[in-house]
């Protein structure tokens, strides 16, 4: 690559998105050269999906901040992209505002201001869930990884627990909680590994022996002997599916462990939200880590039996330590 093509590209200001009509105008007002190409068909309809993500997440920005000029801009700016989906589609101005009017003499608009805490239960549970995504830094987060594990599962019908350790420290952190969760009719699967010799064989005996069977595998191809050492499984996520159908998700470095969740500095993030979008007619993030999840369980996990534990033991040093 030539220097002044390379000089070039490093002045470059890359967009990839759709632009209302008049950008590329005020663009070149402005000495600089826009690189426009005109879509339609898919790639159009995937473009206005994406704009309608940005548009309204800079509404709700603006919400938040209370700046009324910035949210009228903002809520015209959505209104705008939601009329360029609805051309793509057929539909006009006049369509959205009838089936709106119709959807408000059926169910309501919302000047009652009402919100939903929960349906059936007999009494309000009062538990405060983390509603956004968020980062959670340990152990300066002072708790809160293991609050958020615990509020899900209150609020979840299904988990999927992968880990690549584990120590006997994090079940005691959250066994009233599996309890409750199992009791409640929870499905949950905990997927574990032998990586390194870590996890020493009595934890995996202890931990079979807190939960249902069903509930938990080691990561270990079933065609290779339980003497021999697996490929290294170093798997960090909590998936949860809530009762109303939503998932949420907590990918980061903390093990199963009484460490990991709490005394290490550990890097985790935990996502309620957009996990559950199906970015470009894909399939939603939280969907792909179930489906994947489920694979390895059904295709490279076996349970913690009497023989794997054999096996497990005959390749464990005797001097190893748990780190």
């Amino acid at each position: 690559m030539s220097r002044g093509r390379d000089n070039q590209q490093k002045n470059a200001i890359l967009y990839g998105k759709l632009v209302r009509d008049r950008i590329p105008d005020i663009i070149r007002s402005q000495g600089k050269s826009p690189f426009t190409r005109r879509i339609e068909g898919k790639e159009l309809t995937s473009a206005i999906s994406e704009k309608i993500l940005e548009e309204a997440f800079e509404l709700y920005r603006e919400i938040n901040t209370g700046n009324r000029e910035e949210i009228l801009k903002e809520s015209a700016d959505v209104l705008e992209i939601v009329l360029a989906a609805l051309q793509d589609h057929g539909f006009t101005l006049d369509d959205l505002l009838g089936l709106a009017e119709s959807r408000r003499r059926e169910r309501g608009g919302f000047g009652r201001q009402l919100f939903l805490d929960q349906v059936n239960g007999g009494e309000l549970c009062e538990i405060e869930f983390q509603k956004y995504p968020m980062f959670v830094f340990n152990p300066y987060a002072h708790g809160k990884l293991i609050h958020i594990i615990r509020t899900e599962l209150a609020q979840s019908k299904s988990a999927w627990i992968a880990s690549a350790f584990y120590s006997p420290g994090a079940t005691n952190l959250l066994l009233s909680e599996f309890s409750k969760f199992l009791e409640a009719g929870g499905s949950m699967k905990i997927l574990l590994s032998t990586m390194g010799n870590i996890t020493r064989p009595e934890y995996l005996d202890h931990l079979a022996k807190q939960i249902p069977d069903e509930s938990l595998k080691v990561f270990h191809p079933p065609e290779i002997p339980f003497n021999k050492a697996p490929p290294h499984f170093h798997v960090k996520a909590w998936l949860f599916e809530h009762t109303d159908g939503q998932g949420a998700m907590l990918i980061g470095s903390s093990n199963f462990t009484e460490g990991g969740l709490v005394n290490n500095i550990e890097w985790n993030y935990f996502s309620p939200r957009e996990i559950n979008v199906a970015y470009e007619n894909q399939k939603p993030p939280f969907q792909s880590a179930v489906a994947e999840f489920e694979r390895m369980w059904e295709e490279t996990a076996v349970p913690v039996t009497r023989e794997f534990i054999a096996g497990y033991k005959e390749r464990y040093p005797s001097s190893a330590e748990w780190c």
